[in-house]
């Protein structure tokens, strides 16, 4: 039974990396393509018109594609939370499992039971750097495990991608944890207000991936 719930899993991650992929592409067009439109920027001018200088059926187009790709994304993370749940639970056995402490002082189980804490308890924004990304999940054993990053981190640097060197697709992220592996990654990351500094090894381990988390963009 775990093996089933591993593979599937994996299937809902890499399913949701290729949905992430594909919003990625999106909303580049809609930010280069058409004028940096963007998402929300209104379709008619001053005077209530459709807007001559972008293609206003494509940009809706574009944009109700986006809201549909952002619901499968959803759901997609909640199917993906429950599978490893469900891993998590039987590997404990029943027992109460790895805890640590939120920010509210609240105790939690695994960090995958701490999924939701990214976007329910926002941290404070520290002086200083700008942070990219917030860690929204994080598989139990996983190279980010190891290296103490928790759910809500915040990231404000990995190796020398920061606010200034992001190109605005976390695949860039990715594409250094690669070019990493097996080599020590420092982490700067934002947690309760504070920067913390992380050392984070990406190689392969039991689990999907180099680095065994998922990150949003801010």
């Amino acid at each position: 039974m775990a093996d089933d719930d591993k593979a599937r899993a994996k299937a809902l991650v890499e399913e949701r990396d290729a949905l992430e992929v594909e919003i990625e592409r999106i909303r580049g067009r809609l930010n280069a393509e058409e004028r940096g439109i963007g998402e929300d920027a209104p379709l008619v001018d001053d005077e209530g018109f459709p807007r001559s200088d972008v293609d206003v059926t494509r940009v809706r187009q574009d944009r109700g594609e986006l809201a549909r790709l952002y619901n499968d994304h959803k759901r997609l993370t909640a199917e993906i939370e429950q599978a490893i749940h469900a891993i998590h639970a039987e590997s404990r056995g029943g027992s109460s499992g790895h805890q640590n402490g939120s920010a509210n002082g609240t105790t939690l189980g695994t960090h995958a039971e701490r999924a939701s804490v990214a976007s329910a308890v926002p941290a404070p924004s520290p002086a200083g750097p700008a942070p990219y990304a917030v860690v929204d999940e994080i598989a139990s054993g996983s190279p980010t495990e190891r290296a103490g990053m928790y759910v809500g981190d915040r990231i404000v640097a990995f190796g020398t991608i920061d606010r200034g060197t992001f190109g605005g697709s976390l695949a860039q992220v990715a594409d250094y944890a690669r070019a990493h592996e097996g080599l020590v990654v420092k982490v700067v990351v934002s947690r309760e207000g504070a920067l913390r500094e992380l050392e984070l090894t990406p190689c392969k381990w039991d689990g999907y991936g180099l680095l065994g988390c998922h990150m949003q963009k801010l």
